[in-house]
């Protein structure tokens, strides 16, 4: 057994409280209460000793129960398993609370179950313990453990507790909205993203007006989606099918096609503002696109949300103008291509146009020596480049249109407006050809149309022209490199020549000097240059007793000669 913990003295039981009947024998069990989640402790048990008559065993159990009923989950876990959640008013056995208590730890014995039985029920102590007892009964029991005070004195009522709660989520169902008002406003808020929903369900936070339009935004988007996309062709195919087998043409198709789109884009307004009405799909969608657009500015200068909305309103008007305007000048821009689609020039006539444009772009200014320069007035202009990219877009033809030469040459000729010399000429150039006359413009006039193809029959004459003096200029220059190399391989050839006659000559020179060193060396002579003349060479013995070996010369009988000026190798005299 687990010996008891140290206890205080229980209270005197007062006579009223005593039994008449004996207690009958207890067994020792330990019985323990689950408190470590109130104290973060570790649960202690203890023993009913057998034989303790002043102890309160009602007391002692409802103290352990209390203990249990003070957990959030252990309490929920004891309703749940005595079925007292949803369920009727009716008879719960002993067994089954014995059964339930012994599961979330609390072992009762007879005596324990029936103490219990009796507390619960207030059942005097002559009245025989019952057997059962009501779910309601049992339910408020619990509760009201749940709710008393530790130390047991006055403990909350019912009434109390639920006003004491109602109090509470007031206070904080206010402090929520004021914190929602604050999200609202654009300000730094604290509210969980959990109470999101319930205060825009609670509020309405966009007006009618706007969440027509964002309704209305929301299904465009949607209309360019995949989904959109799918869904559109559907009822245009099943728009076709009920026409039958009859050709539909290309234009039918198109209406078909967009009666189509505006069916799907009518039925998806009608299912968003729906979900609108049920459940504020779009307003928690717009209030948490606002939050998010918030967070990321750090809460710095941030709109109301009414006026954000109001803000995405124009700014989609402002991008439907721009697109707008970006249709119309495309358009123009297609209007004036087939306009000028059949001016066609030479890519010869343009690329001498536009140099001699370039060209007679120029400014006169002076140097630091007051010496008067003509400098180019146009820096920049890639002018070599955007004549390869023309050659390269006229084709085999080279022949290039007027909406060609406009797309590849509208900056520079725009640039050369600004120079007084050339302005006329590149105005004439830049505007369309119904602007042309009225500009008094000339330089155009390379652009014509090409009747019977006159101007491609000029182009590849050019063109073979140009072909031809070009191959005739690359012919010569090969003639040219070809000789320049033949006459560098002579050169060479000759170079090499000569250098292996005056290795051979060098070769032949020294095999004399050699014969004759050889034919001096069998006589004992050699040839002085200090005197310029073939001497013998002097006689010379090895002196012992010296730390290293030395040459001593001698005289023409064997002995050393004192003066080393005679009969000495000139060589050993300079080194002396």
């Amino acid at each position: 057994g687990v010996s008891p913990p140290k206890r205080q003295p229980p209270p005197p039981v007062s006579p009223a409280r005593i039994k008449p009947a004996p207690t009958p024998p207890i067994k020792t069990k330990p019985l323990w209460s689950p408190s470590a989640s109130q104290n973060a402790k570790k649960q202690e048990a203890f023993e009913v000793p057998l034989e303790t008559p002043e102890l309160d065993l009602e007391r002692e159990i409802e103290s352990c129960l209390q203990a249990l009923c003070r957990q959030a989950d252990s309490y929920h876990k004891l309703r749940s398993k005595l079925g007292l959640v949803g369920r009727e008013d009716v008879e719960i056995k002993a067994s089954e609370i014995t059964k339930a208590l012994s599961t979330l730890g609390l072992k009762l014995g007879p005596a324990g179950i029936t103490a219990l039985m009796r507390r619960v029920s207030a059942t005097p102590g002559d009245a025989p313990t019952p057997a059962a007892l009501s779910s309601s009964v049992l339910r408020n029991y619990l509760l009201k453990l749940k709710l008393s005070r530790r130390d047991g004195k006055n403990p909350l009522s019912l009434a109390d507790w639920n006003a004491a709660k109602k109090q509470q989520e007031a206070i904080e169902q206010t402090k929520r909205q004021r914190e929602f008002q604050k999200a609202l406003a654009g300000n730094y808020f604290e509210l969980d993203e959990e109470f999101f929903d319930s205060m825009i369900e609670s509020f309405e936070i966009v007006s009618s007006e706007v969440m027509t339009r964002e309704i209305h935004a929301r299904g465009v988007d949607w209309l360019g989606s995949n989904e959109g996309i799918r869904i559109s062709r559907r009822k245009a195919m099943a728009e076709e099918l009920k026409r039958g087998e009859r050709l539909i043409d290309d234009d039918d198709k198109t209406e078909i096609l967009h009666s189509a789109k505006l069916a799907a884009l009518a039925e998806k307004k009608v299912l968003l503002a729906e979900d609108e009405k049920k459940s504020q799909e779009t307003s928690k969608w717009l209030f948490r696109l606002y939050i998010t657009s918030n967070r990321r500015k750090g809460f710095q200068d941030c709109a109301k949300f009414v006026d954000w909305c109001r803000k995405r309103e124009d700014n989609r008007q402002a991008i439907r103008e721009a697109r707008k305007e970006w249709v119309e000048e495309k358009d123009g821009k297609a209007k004036k291509r087939a306009e000028a689609g059949s001016k066609v020039a030479t890519v010869a006539d343009v690329e001498e146009l536009v140099k001699d444009l370039v060209a007679a772009a120029t400014v006169e200014t002076k140097n630091s020596g007051g010496v008067s320069v003509v400098k180019p007035s146009r820096q920049g202009l890639e002018l070599s480049k955007k004549l390869h990219a023309l050659e390269k877009l006229s084709g085999d033809g080279k022949i290039v249109s007027k909406c060609t030469f406009d797309e590849v040459m509208h900056d520079l000729i725009f640039s050369l407006l600004a120079d007084k010399k050339t302005s006329k000429q590149a105005r004439s150039l830049v505007t369309g050809f119904l602007k042309d006359a009225a500009a008094g413009g000339s330089a155009s006039g390379i652009f014509t149309e090409d009747e019977g193809g006159k101007v491609a029959e000029r182009a590849l004459k050019i063109f073979k022209e140009k072909k031809a003096l070009s191959d005739d200029t690359f012919k010569s220059w090969c003639k040219k490199k070809k000789r320049q190399q033949k006459e560098a391989k002579k050169a060479k050839k000759a170079d090499l020549k000569k250098k292996k006659e005056e290795k051979k000559a060098k070769a032949v020179k020294a095999e004399e000097a050699f014969t004759e060193w050889l034919a001096l060396h069998e006589r004992k002579q050699y040839y002085s240059f200090k005197r310029k003349e073939q001497v013998a060479v002097p006689k010379r013995i090895k002196k012992t007793g010296l730390k290293e070996w030395k040459n001593v010369p001698l005289d023409a009988d064997g002995n050393p000669v004192e003066d080393g000026s005679e009969n000495v190798n000139d060589s050993n005299v300079a080194l002396e």
